[in-house]
Parts: C-alpha cells; sequence; structure tokens
C-alpha cells in the first residue's frame, strides 16, 4: 500500500487536454476533476480502479504487465 501511495497522481482535465482515454479497468472515460494514477510504464488510471486491481488482483499494469 505504501508502493501505491508513491505513484504520480493528477486531477484530471476536461476531455481533449490531457488524458482522452478511458480507464481499461473500469471502461469509463476520465471526467474532469477525477483522480488519476500514472503508473512507472506510464499508463494512467482512474485511482480507486488501479489500487483494487493492484491491490486484489496483480501488482502489474492492466495493460502491459510491467511490474508496479
Amino acid at each position: 500500500d505504501e508502493q501505491f501511495e508513491s505513484l504520480p497522481t493528477e486531477v484530471s482535465k476536461p476531455k481533449g487536454e490531457q488524458h482522452p482515454e478511458t480507464c481499461v479497468i473500469c471502461l469509463s472515460d476520465f471526467k474532469a476533476g477525477k483522480i488519476l494514477v500514472t503508473l512507472p510504464c506510464s499508463h494512467v488510471f482512474h485511482k480507486d480502479c488501479v489500487r483494487t486491481w493492484l491491490t486484489k488482483k496483480s501488482e502489474t499494469c492492466p495493460l502491459c504487465k510491467e511490474s508496479v
């Protein structure tokens, strides 16, 4: 959990300004004002989604499988 807390976070901006993607964990678009986490591999996810993924599913990125 300490390792997760050290990952960089940011507040998402309106679509098109930064990450116009969808969170591949929950399949929802990034909406303005939501907290996002960037993994060391540079993939970005909703904070709550990636926290659950890393603590309950796997300690790897859901996209590229790089160890976190």
